[in-house]
């Protein structure tokens, strides 16, 4: 542990390999071909999945926003 400026300690690490990984759904994603259509705001990320032809949002929750909004 290191401490800087910051009110919270700082912990240096190693890259590797994610120990393990959660799906947040399975019924929607990206691909490769898709990736850089992935954006972030402060609170909710966006992604198109290409193969349903779907824009979706994660903001805790998964929603289609083409769905939503009839488009």
């Amino acid at each position: 542990m290191i401490t800087d400026g910051n009110a919270g300690a700082l912990t240096l690490g190693t890259g590797d390999i994610l120990s393990r990984y959660d799906y947040l759904t399975t019924g929607n994603g990206t691909s490769t071909v898709c990736d850089k259509s992935i954006v972030n705001s402060d609170s909710v990320v966006y992604w198109y999945d290409f193969d349903k032809n779907e824009i979706c949002s994660f903001d805790g929750n998964v929603s289609s926003l083409s769905k939503e909004k009839g488009v």
